[in-house]
């Protein structure tokens, strides 16, 4: 059993809100980032302006997770474009396979069709309900082969 939500390193399941990456963000900073100078930014002058100098390592690295994330996401869909591309071009039918084929049932449509056997037989026969009884029907009727 899973006691920690562990998103965050493997970018699995659910996704962290704003609040939550800034709250990351902000105890990276304060574990790694210890007093930086830097004489040519003032701005980044730890001395005198900690406040700004966290904000911006904080902007930083929240538009490093949303570029690493975007690219990701771009990548995967990307990805399973081309698995879909394939496996049409290899004539993979995709999606739920049918569970009744109307053509394995066509002489008990044709057997209705000419009066031999009652609607209720039929969907007996068949063991299909009314609605994919009747959609079987119409599908065949299109095809003209009734």
């Amino acid at each position: 059993m899973e006691s920690e939500n562990n998103s965050a390193d493997t970018g699995a399941g659910e996704a962290l809100t704003h609040n939550e990456i800034m709250e990351q963000c902000r105890m990276i900073a304060r574990k790694k980032v210890n007093e930086v100078t830097e004489l040519n930014l003032p701005f980044m002058d730890t001395e005198y302006g900690r406040a700004i100098f966290e904000e911006q390592i904080y902007g930083i690295l929240l538009q490093m997770l949303s570029f690493v994330g975007a690219n990701m996401q771009k990548n995967r869909k990307q990805k399973q474009r081309q698995g879909i591309e394939a496996a049409k071009a290899a004539g993979v039918q995709l999606g739920r396979r049918r569970k009744y084929d109307p053509m394995e049932h066509i002489e008990v449509f044709r057997q209705l069709e000419r009066g031999e056997i009652s609607v209720d037989e039929a969907m007996r026969t068949v063991g299909a309900c009314k609605s994919t009884f009747d959609k079987m029907h119409r599908e065949l009727r299109k095809k003209e082969l009734l």
